[in-house]
């Protein structure tokens, strides 16, 4: 889709923006191998409360074949240590050891061993690692994502907790994903492409991202959007706060329903951008004014296959499969 603002439009996503998922491979190889000064430090919080800080210490792939990405949250200090791999295609570390020091204590993670063919990238501008405070909690959480390598996909986040019982940390929840590409188990429909980006939202610690669901539903992967999914943790796990935060939600629905106008100014398909905005509304409890809307861009032919083939539909086809997309994942009753 061209000309698009927001998250869709930059890459689809962090890790898009950053590495250039969407330019193919040749682009992530050539940020991967530059090499470059540390990235800068996100927000972080200087004494106990909601704060995150992610940080790449970034080397070349000349650097030497060990490399060591480390972030710094208030006395907590979180290192990821590993070395490449001498396969073909991206440098990478596909296992390694995770370190979290806080000066009187050190707990060493190890061996960790990635899933679906993962590995963390020496060299990248992403939120590889990440110490997490999301209330008052005297350790904070641990968040590592690497990455499989390919254009469109994916990142496999990896959360580890603090446990007092074990007076140690334990991963707690982790992504895994099918054959599709989708998520798999408990964890929350992220989008695998971009993963998850730590913020700060009204005061509290989100980690943002998309609805997975969406790319490839009913447009091509470059012609869709999807809404916003923010995650939180409860007892070590993901789970879908985004309903907490109507404000990010109306947000999202409004660089969405500005998305679909440029489209339409410019004849370009909505099919992939429509179902994004009426789940906005739809979380907003505004389901019965965005299927107004939707008829009505169906009666001015907007649906028709004439801007766009579809890849569930169009016309009232496309209409009727929307409904039924949006009451089975939850967003429209």
């Amino acid at each position: 889709m061209r000309g698009r603002p927001g998250r869709f439009a930059r890459g689809r996503g962090r890790w898009g923006r950053r590495l250039g998922l969407g330019l193919g491979l040749g682009a992530v190889m050539a940020a991967a191998l530059g090499g470059g000064a540390d990235a800068a430090v996100q927000p972080s919080a200087a004494a106990p409360g909601p704060g995150y800080s992610c940080r790449d210490t970034k080397i070349g792939a000349a650097g030497g074949r060990t490399f060591a990405l480390t972030t710094v949250l208030a006395a907590t200090r979180v290192t990821f240590q590993g070395s490449l791999t001498r396969t073909p295609g991206l440098p990478m570390a596909t296992s390694g050891s995770l370190t979290v020091s806080t000066g009187r204590s050190r707990w060493r993670l190890h061996p960790i061993t990635f899933v679906n063919g993962a590995g963390v990238l020496p060299n990248t501008g992403a939120d590889q690692v990440c110490a997490l405070r999301f209330g008052r909690e005297p350790h904070p959480e641990v968040l590592l994502q690497p990455y499989t390598g390919g254009a469109h996909c994916c990142v496999l986040p990896f959360l580890y907790t603090y446990s007092a019982r074990a007076a140690s940390y334990r991963l707690s929840a982790r992504a895994t994903l099918t054959e599709g590409g989708q998520p798999a188990g408990p964890m929350p429909p992220y989008d695998p492409n971009g993963g998850l980006g730590p913020r700060l939202e009204q005061g509290h610690l989100v980690l943002a991202t998309d609805d997975g669901r969406f790319p490839y539903q009913f447009a091509c992967f470059a012609c869709s959007a999807a809404p916003v999914l923010l995650l939180g943790d409860t007892g070590g796990r993901f789970v879908d706060i985004t309903r907490s935060f109507p404000k990010a939600v109306a947000g999202d629905a409004r660089r969405l329903w500005s998305a679909v106008h440029q489209d339409l100014a410019h004849h370009t398909e909505v099919l992939g951008v429509v179902p994004a905005w009426v789940a906005d509304e739809c979380r907003l409890g505004d389901a019965a004014a965005a299927f107004a809307a939707v008829g009505r861009l169906q009666r001015a032919g907007d649906f028709s296959a004439r801007l766009g083939p579809g890849f569930d539909g169009t016309g009232s086809a496309y209409v009727a499969n929307l409904r039924r997309f949006l009451l089975r994942t939850g967003y429209c009753r």
